[in-house]
């Protein structure tokens, strides 16, 4: 079990478990048995798409959040900047801890960091394209049709 501090100072705990991957799974209509290394699965779409990630925490959340008497408006309008990444990273987490076997856990806990890692380079990459644009001549070009 994993566990985040929303924006509003409440913890929530995130529980990984054969009862809670079948609500995910009925909620998502996607299998978590398929191969981690699967570019298509759930497990890449936790780590990369994060109104994915949102969906998925709110499954796990929202018995939680009941008990609070707290809306999934509330819960989202807390889940937001740094604090939605310290949750999808919990999830990440919560979900390789399931797999019983080891070698398993270790493959998804790879393929976060191998999609972590890309995407940091990725954003590396367009920041320095983006501080090399020369944007008096982009304003040129676009305004003599060029």
């Amino acid at each position: 079990m994993q566990t985040f501090t929303d924006n509003g100072g409440r913890d929530w705990q995130v529980k990984v478990n054969p009862i809670t991957l079948g609500k995910i799974e009925q909620t998502t209509g996607e299998s978590f048995s398929a191969d981690p290394e699967d570019g298509e699965g759930p497990i890449v779409r936790i780590a990369t798409d994060c109104m994915y990630a949102f969906q998925v925490l709110w499954v796990l959340c929202e018995a939680q959040a009941n008990e609070r008497g707290v809306s999934s408006e509330d819960f989202g309008d807390a889940l937001v900047g740094d604090v939605l990444g310290k949750a999808q990273a919990a999830l990440c987490e919560a979900i390789a801890d399931f797999y019983p076997d080891p070698a398993r856990r270790e493959a998804v806990r790879r393929v976060f960091s191998v999609i972590k890692a890309a995407e940091a380079k990725l954003l590396a990459k367009a920041s320095k394209q983006l501080d090399d644009l020369d944007v008096d001549q982009l304003v040129e070009d676009v305004t003599n049709g060029g």
